[in-house]
């Protein structure tokens, strides 16, 4: 996966990252530890990127989907390929955009009130 092919589904999906900043998206491909995507033809339309210590604990830092191709089972499938690559016995953590705060309780996810996030200042 390509930084244009980051920025096209992540301004496809209304998910809330950065795109203006293609040394920050070559950073997110090659830094994360597991980065799965998923095509319609020639055409980007989701992804999932996972951060892992392989051991105990998966990360899911983004999970994208281009909105019109939403609700086609996409998003499970991707989540399904992470664990089948890193292992079902690891527990797995993400924090959801507002707008998909409930999709997760669909895929067997509880909601923890103990997170916290930071935002990073603007350079």
């Amino acid at each position: 996966m390509r930084p244009a092919d980051l920025k096209t589904v992540i301004e496809g999906s209304g998910l809330n990252r950065r795109t203006d900043d293609e040394h920050r998206l070559t950073g997110m491909i090659e830094n994360a530890d597991v980065l799965i995507s998923a095509w319609d033809g020639q055409r980007p339309v989701a992804f999932v990127r996972v951060l892992t210590d392989y051991a105990d604990v998966i990360y899911i830092a983004d999970l994208a989907v281009v909105a019109d191709y939403e609700r086609q089972g996409i998003g499970r499938h991707l989540i399904g390929l992470v664990t089948e690559a890193v292992g079902a016995d690891k527990n797995v953590v993400l924090v959801a955009s507002p707008s998909a705060a409930d999709y997760y309780t669909h895929l067997g996810f509880t909601r923890n009130d103990r997170g916290y996030v930071r935002p990073g200042k603007a350079e």
